[in-house]
């Protein structure tokens, strides 16, 4: 029973992309969580990993696919980078982890 339970878990099946990457509900769902536990936590570790480029994000709570032409009016809020090396969109999410970080201490 635990040599197939072991199997399930970590055969390349399992960690193949077959999807988009939205980053933002990641650490939407990281942010909500770390706030939520934060009363009993001493500290707090996040790992996240990826597989590439974020191709979807929440726009009011829904995901929508990231603009990838130049003609859409907000190529530049999510695919610019300003001379920070960020797009303001991922200003945004900084800006949000920093205030779920801020709220922790």
């Amino acid at each position: 029973v635990i040599e197939e339970r072991l199997r399930t878990r970590s055969d390349i099946t399992v960690f193949r992309a077959s999807g988009g990457t939205n980053v933002e509900a990641a650490l939407r769902y990281s942010g909500e969580s770390i706030l939520k536990l934060a009363p009993k936590l001493s500290s707090v570790v996040v790992w996240f990993l990826t597989d590439g480029e974020e191709t979807f994000c929440l726009q009011e709570n829904v995901a929508a696919r990231i603009p990838n032409s130049k003609a859409d009016k907000l190529y530049g809020y999510y695919n610019t980078p300003n001379n920070n090396g960020l797009t303001p969109y991922q200003e945004y999410l900084v800006g949000y982890m920093q205030n779920v970080y801020d709220n922790v201490r």
